[in-house]
């Protein structure tokens, strides 16, 4: 067997999830895992198999590379300011919709997107329940509800949430769908490859030599009782305070089978970090992975956002425009967008050196852009 093989059949053993399941059959990563109900997988499935592994969206948030690209994603959307517009005119504060200034009552705007986002990551969509409404019977405050928090009916258009004895109608709800299934749906063999990989790694690096026999080569032969402590002791001294240095008598023989592969530290993880880039719709710097042979390089950080943006968050921000800006949300004649400039700002030098020429051009006056300088249409809203 190969050393991954080794390394892969010892770690499945070890990856278990939860049992509550939601409509879509994926574990409410909210939950806390029941005691009563742990699966050791690799007595169940066949050792190429990551299709049933129980992975949820804690475990793949403990590894490294979704981590960052999940809050790369979160956070700058969440930064970005929601504007209302009426045609291609900018709503005055005083007539936008607080649906629009501040989902939640008690919550920062940025952290409802924030979570709103996460929801579609994972789950390819977000439910908001409407919690107050205007005159019109439009939403005025929302609240968010965790996917593992519902239950969705389609037939009968009702909803279940966690909690509630009662059903909820559909109307109740602003469901905000992604523009895939979710990546616990469709990514899920690579973030189960990229969770074993990380696995892997933080054992290696715990036990550099994975295999050890300590061989008795004279003496007496030990009984079971003598022989289980002394490997409990081995044990316990490798990887001890003492910087991994253990005893043997002059009876027992020390002897290793195999070392730790090199690429599992290195190549492998950056393999992993790579596909869960790639799986994200992420770039490979994203997440800090190398790609061989590549040479592109960026010399300021808009090019780089507006790559971030036209691949990656592009997509959920027009699908949360999108469903903000339908007539039962919004009033008809209304919609609204997130505006990305904050990301695509350049340096001090730049921007003024643009604002003077669109001002020799007539384009801009020198008010308009102190304004977008200071960011003053949007600020107030």
């Amino acid at each position: 067997m190969s050393t991954w093989g080794a390394f892969t059949d010892g770690l499945r053993a070890a990856f278990v999830g939860t049992t509550r399941a939601n409509q879509t059959g994926i574990a409410s990563p909210f939950m806390e895992t029941n005691h009563l109900h742990p699966v050791v997988l690799a007595d169940i499935f066949p050792a190429t198999d990551l299709s049933s592994l129980a992975l949820d969206r804690s475990n793949a948030m403990k590894i490294a590379a979704v981590a960052k690209a999940r809050n790369m994603i979160a956070s700058s959307i969440a930064g970005m300011p929601v504007v209302a517009m009426r045609n291609n005119a900018v709503i005055e504060i005083e007539r936008q919709s607080a649906l629009i200034t501040q989902p939640e009552v008690g919550r920062p705007r940025a952290i409802t997107l924030a979570w709103t986002v996460d929801q579609m990551l994972w789950y390819g969509r977000s439910w908001w329940l409407i919690t107050e409404r205007y005159a019109d019977g439009r939403p005025m405050h929302v609240r968010l509800i965790l996917e593992g928090d519902v239950s969705y009916e389609p037939e009968q258009g009702l909803v279940h949430i966690a909690g509630e004895v009662s059903p909820r109608p559909e109307s109740d709800f602003i469901r905000i769908d992604a523009m895939h299934e979710g990546a616990l749906n469709y990514a899920r063999d690579t973030l189960a490859r990229a969770a074993m990989t990380e696995m892997a790694a933080a054992r290696a690096s715990n036990n550099p030599v994975p295999s050890i026999e300590l061989h008795q080569v004279e003496g007496e032969p030990l009984t079971n009782a003598e022989i289980d402590a002394l490997v409990q002791r081995w044990m316990v001294a490798r990887t001890g305070r003492n910087g991994g240095v253990a005893y043997t008598s002059q009876g027992i023989e020390t002897r290793t089978h195999g070392v730790a592969a090199e690429q599992l530290l290195i190549a492998g993880r950056n393999t992993a970090a790579l596909d869960c880039a790639r799986a994200l719709g992420l770039p490979a710097w994203a997440v800090d992975a190398s790609v061989e042979g590549s040479s592109l390089t960026y010399s300021n950080v808009p090019s780089r956002s507006r790559e971030l943006i036209d691949y990656t968050l592009q997509p959920y921000m027009d699908a949360i425009s999108g469903r903000l800006s339908m007539d039962d949300v919004l009033a008809r004649g209304q919609w609204c967008r997130l505006d990305p400039r904050r990301l695509l700002r350049g340096d001090f030098m730049d921007r003024m050196d643009a604002g003077s020429t669109a001002i020799a051009a007539g384009i801009y006056t020198a008010e308009e852009i102190r304004q977008m300088e200071n960011e003053a249409p949007l600020r107030g809203m």
